[in-house]
């Protein structure tokens, strides 16, 4: 696999004080800061890129000798079609790179949202909101399958208590329905920040520690795409302090990439693996994405490796979150 661990430390990066709670703003309350055709041509893409991630199953996860070799990301750029001066956060990106699912406040109120743009290099067009999913507590975050037929998402809507929920549809062009609330994983604490793999089989999330929106990373299996995911046990490498939470992964499993306190704040991070049996090693910071007193969050990476979405408050931000986006080359 590309080695992306290239510019950090052996552990968490010197000069950074990892904190479990601290004055960060919203950053510290329950989140209130808190085609298949196209897949296709993807895949395409991803070979000539070499191999980043392109088999998710191939043997036990393991590295490829053809994988993609990355440069360095790019400067951080914000996305003023998908920004607003309301807290904008809680993003993922689609498969294909096309669309953006995200959570907003410039409804009065968090509302889930999604915009779309025609090819990887234009803007994204309007944004839409998915009205079906939308209610009047706060939905904060929300998570595509691969076909964009499920969505993943977390609500306070039934009881105080954020908690997952899916939704399905039968075609792309439809609205979201058969909404389901994931009881069981909210028993004991919020359960938010949703992510699911390639193969639509393993879904990853966070159990918040009651200490701010993050916690510990958690992760369910199930054997087919018709089966319930049941509550999910610690990832392995990952568990204890500081608290972390809204992770998403590469294809291949073998990098994880989430948030974590520092110093009071969020900033990104990540941690790789030599196999999908194997734990996860040191943490570091994503090189080139974190600035020293800025706010980052809610990472999303397009399955060729070559586009880092995120939220973040800067000097150039609307005064709220807004998001970002970092690109590297596939050498």
């Amino acid at each position: 696999m590309c080695d992306v661990l290239a510019d950090g430390p052996a552990n968490v990066a010197a000069g950074f004080t990892l904190a479990v709670n601290g004055p960060s703003g919203h950053d510290m309350t329950p989140r209130d800061r808190v085609p298949w055709g196209s897949v296709w041509c993807l895949l395409a893409v991803l070979v000539g890129c070499g191999r980043f991630g392109f088999d998710p199953l191939g043997g036990d996860g393991g590295s490829s000798a053809d994988a993609c070799a990355f440069g360095p990301w790019g400067t951080p750029e914000r996305i003023p079609e998908l920004s607003s001066t309301s807290d904008d956060f809680g993003g993922q990106i689609s498969v294909d790179g096309l669309t953006y699912y995200f959570r907003s406040n410039r409804s009065g109120n968090g509302d889930l949202y999604y915009a779309q743009r025609p090819t990887r290099d234009a803007a994204f067009g309007p944004v839409i909101a998915l009205t079906t999913l939308n209610t009047g507590f706060d939905e904060i975050e929300i998570a595509p399958s691969p076909d964009e037929l499920e969505v993943y998402y977390s609500s306070s809507a039934v009881a105080a208590t954020q908690c997952l929920f899916h939704a399905s549809r039968t075609d792309r062009a439809l609205a979201f329905s058969n909404i389901t609330r994931f009881d069981s994983f909210c028993a004991t604490s919020a359960a938010v920040g949703a992510f699911v793999t390639l193969d639509n089989l393993t879904l990853y999330y966070t159990l918040e520690s009651g200490m701010g929106p993050e916690g510990t990373i958690l992760v369910t299996t199930r054997a087919a795409t018709g089966d319930t995911f049941v509550v999910g046990t610690p990832v392995v490498g990952l568990e204890g302090m500081p608290n972390k939470g809204y992770p998403v992964l590469t294809p291949d499993g073998l990098t994880i990439y989430f948030e974590a306190a520092i110093s009071g704040m969020n900033q990104l991070f990540q941690a790789t693996r030599a196999s999908t049996s194997s734990p996860f090693g040191s943490i570091l910071p994503i090189p080139g994405i974190n600035e020293p007193g800025a706010v980052a969050e809610d990472v999303s990476i397009t399955t060729d490796g070559v586009e880092l979405f995120f939220a973040s408050l800067r000097a150039d931000s609307t005064g709220k979150d807004d998001f970002y986006v970092a690109k590297r080359a596939c050498l």
